[in-house]
């Protein structure tokens, strides 16, 4: 990899880092669905001047924004306003890639190789003991079944709304 090549791949590590700080900041002062509808309304509202609308039904649409910008972050707001830890957080909302390989199993008949199956098991055993460790701990780290819940819930709504944009992609190529 080029120098330039690292450098940007640096700045969406910061980027994605940093970003978690900033919601934990923002849930200091407003309530969970209100930043995630407020998130959503500030990356959809610019869009809809410069970006013209996909020829696609409005329900696909509908589901997409719903599940992406909003879904995702509500669960995700939520849990680290009950005290998940941001750093935690993110790592957990990485279940959205498991998620969607088994979605897309399960919904659109996509075969499952070892491999898959290899690292689903991984990862699962990955969060068993992230869980039971922030657990144990929980008035140091915030981390409960709960939390630990609502920020798998935010990673599922990330793989629906990737199973969305395959369909959206596959039948509409918007």
């Amino acid at each position: 990899m080029s120098v330039k090549d690292w450098l940007l791949a640096l700045c969406v590590v910061v980027a994605w880092g940093v970003n978690f700080v900033v919601i934990k900041v923002g849930l200091q002062g407003m309530p969970p669905f209100l930043l995630a509808g407020l998130r959503f309304t500030l990356v959809a509202l610019p869009a809809v001047f410069f970006v013209p609308r996909p020829r696609l039904p409005l329900r696909w649409l509908v589901a997409y924004g719903m599940t992406i910008s909003f879904g995702q972050f509500a669960f995700l707001f939520l849990a680290i306003k009950l005290g998940m830890p941001a750093g935690i957080a993110s790592l957990v909302l990485q279940a959205q890639g498991f998620f969607t390989l088994l979605l897309g199993a399960l919904l659109l008949g996509e075969a499952l190789r070892w491999n898959h199956f290899l690292g689903i098991a991984i990862a699962t055993l990955g969060m068993f003991v992230l869980a039971e460790g922030g657990m144990l701990n929980q008035t140091t780290t915030g981390l409960t079944l709960l939390t630990m819940l609502l920020t798998l819930g935010g990673a599922l709504s990330w793989a629906f709304g990737n199973i969305s944009n395959k369909v959206i992609m596959s039948r509409h190529g918007a």
